[in-house]
Formats: C-alpha cells, structure tokens, sequence
C-alpha cells in the first residue's frame, strides 16, 4: 500500500536525508494550511498546528517499509508525531490527505519561517536568526555542523515518553554519594 507523505525539512530534495524517499513517487511541491514550520535547532525545522498560517514543502508516494522508515528517522513519537493534513500540490491545484510530522518539543521565541523564507534551508534560518548560529569548541574550530546546541528550554529537560522530568539524581542516588566497592567474583 502507499501513503502520500507532507516533506518540509531535511527529507526534500537536495537535503540531508533525502536519501530515505530515494524510492518514493514525486507528486510535487505543495502546501500545507493549518501549520508553521518553526527553526527548532540550527539542522532542522518543526512545524506545529497553527490556524491562518502556512508551509511550503513537498509530496511523496511511499510504501509502508518507507513509512515505517521515516517513522523512526522522525523519532517514532518522541520528537515528531505523525499526522493527516490536506496538502495542495502547487502545479495541479489539487488536495491530497497526506501524512505530516509535527514537532513535539517547544518551540523558541521568534522561531517562526515564514512562507516567503520557505522551503526550508538552514543557512537562511541560521542567518534569520542568529541564536542557531552553532557555538562552542567545534564551531571555532569551522565545524558548524558538529557544534553543540541547546534550544533554550525554562522547563529543563524535556520529560520522557511517559512524561516524567529528569530530577538531577541519577538511579544510585546524589552523585556524592559514595558506593562501597564490590570486587566481581565468580562463583563455580
């Protein structure tokens, strides 16, 4: 069976991981009402529901192996979640259901790409805003893309899938707490 597939980010063509639809029918460019796409990091972008706007990407036919593929590429409900939206294709003017990823995680201040900076491209996002400009050793070192980055985050780390927050101790308690030292033996 195939699915048509809303791309936004790193899987059009040209990108990063368009590697995965490689074997997936092109129906078009197209555009999806109902959402913003959001610079969540400097390397991809995140699109949420958002009534009156818009974003540009692309369509794909995909299989199911294709599919399960971009499932877990997408983070299998961890960091985006899939959902049908209505995708106009852009030459022929017509609507298909097709399957999106909405971001999960939070959404920084004055993140939004706007129609006119869409399709997605990173260097543009990076240069609109310049709080993804990659930072730290790597960066200095003119390796932009191995830099680290931590969206701002007030809430602290993200909760788990059963949506419980880190609470700074590790499982064997406070990280001063010393452990008695137990040699491995091996009992015959």
């Amino acid at each position: 069976m195939s699915s048509p597939v809303f791309v936004y980010g790193t899987l059009m063509r040209g990108r990063s991981n368009h590697r995965f639809l490689r074997e997936a029918r092109f129906l078009g460019p197209a555009l999806v009402h109902g959402a913003g796409m959001y610079a969540v990091t400097p390397h991809y972008p995140g699109m949420v529901r958002a009534p009156g706007k818009a974003v540009r990407g692309e369509v794909y036919e995909v299989d199911d192996p294709t599919l399960a593929a971009l499932d877990r590429l997408e983070g299998a409900g961890d960091l985006y979640r899939r959902e049908l939206f209505p995708a106009v294709l852009e030459e022929t003017g017509e609507t298909v259901p097709a399957w999106v990823y909405l971001w999960l995680g939070p959404v920084p201040p004055g993140s939004e790409v706007p129609p006119e900076r869409q399709p997605w491209n990173p260097a543009r996002a990076r240069a609109h805003r310049p709080s993804l400009q990659p930072t730290g050793p790597l960066a200095a070192a003119g390796h932009p893309g191995l830099a680290p980055f931590a969206p701002p985050n007030p809430a602290g780390p993200p909760p788990d899938r059963y949506g419980r927050r880190p609470s700074g101790r590790s499982p064997a308690g406070p990280a001063d707490e010393k452990l008695p030292f137990r040699p491995h033996t091996r009992h015959c």
